[in-house]
């Protein structure tokens, strides 16, 4: 067992320091036997090896927003849709955000069962209310509306995604987050054009995420027109499932950027499982 490891790791520490620290000695260099076995013991202190995430306090800093706030720029007067699992409305990091709420997924409300909208929802609005401000998302004064889009499981047919995309774009979106993804695709396909087309329509911005499989860009992210975002670690180094392009059809470059996505803390919905 655990226990009986770290019992066995001691014993064998202590012992040998114990060991090569025991002794008279003789001359000048000799000391008296406590004090050479505090100075041969190769482990003065042992410390559990103990586990380490990012946060929105750590993820937030390291792409400039607190800059960007202090210029002025922290959300307000933006509206973001957030096209995902729905959401937790009572959070206190995002109870004041949100402006309406849809669910494009048959038999299910937009209550936030899987926990991964409500996560990118405060990671783009959180107001950091619930831990005083150390987690607070990106552009805290932004509104929020909410389509969901993917179920209870984060599964969705392109059918829902569209219909979501359409309603946030004729809402009034400024910007459309969709960190989601098919497989690799053409930028033919119909999430694809219907971003190349919403985009042109309303003047929206489509903000989508890479993928996570580590191969070639998966649709909507292949479009044209769309932000498509990478993720990266604490160190800014490209995460080993982050997709990449070139795109297979055309040759384009894919992702336009990169942003932190390794590990990172956000908002937890109150109907999923974790910590938060």
């Amino acid at each position: 067992t655990d226990k009986e490891d770290t019992r066995t790791l001691w014993t064998t520490l202590t012992t040998e320091a114990t060991t090569s620290g025991s002794g008279s000695g003789s001359g000048s260099g000799s000391g008296s036997g406590s004090d050479a076995n505090r100075e041969g013991t190769s482990a003065a202190k042992i410390w559990l090896d103990g586990q380490v995430h990012a946060d929105l306090a750590d993820s937030v800093p390291q792409i400039g927003a607190p800059e960007a706030w202090d210029a002025g720029y922290n959300g307000d007067g933006a509206t973001v849709a957030v096209l995902d699992t729905g959401i937790d409305p009572t959070h206190p990091d995002l109870v004041d955000q949100i402006q309406d709420m849809v669910s494009f997924v048959p038999d299910e409300d937009t209550t936030d069962v899987n926990g991964h909208g409500t996560h990118v929802a405060s990671t783009i609005a959180g107001t950091g209310a619930a831990s005083n401000g150390d987690n607070t998302g990106v552009a805290p004064a932004a509104d929020l509306i909410v389509g969901k889009v993917l179920n209870d499981n984060g599964y969705g047919y392109d059918s829902w995604i569209i219909a979501g995309m359409q309603w946030a774009a004729e809402s009034g979106a400024d910007i459309i987050n969709m960190s989601l993804g098919g497989g690799q695709a053409d930028g033919l396909d119909p999430m694809a054009l219907a971003v190349e087309s919403l985009s042109a329509q309303h003047d929206t911005l489509f903000v989508v995420a890479a993928g996570n499989n580590s191969g070639l860009i998966g649709s909507p992210g292949t479009a044209e027109s769309a932000l498509t975002v990478g993720a990266v670690d604490k160190q800014d180094q490209l995460a080993d499932f982050s997709s990449v392009g070139p795109l297979a059809r055309t040759g384009a470059l894919k992702p336009d950027l990169t942003a932190p996505g390794v590990a990172i803390n956000a908002a937890r919905s109150q109907h999923s499982t974790g910590d938060g």
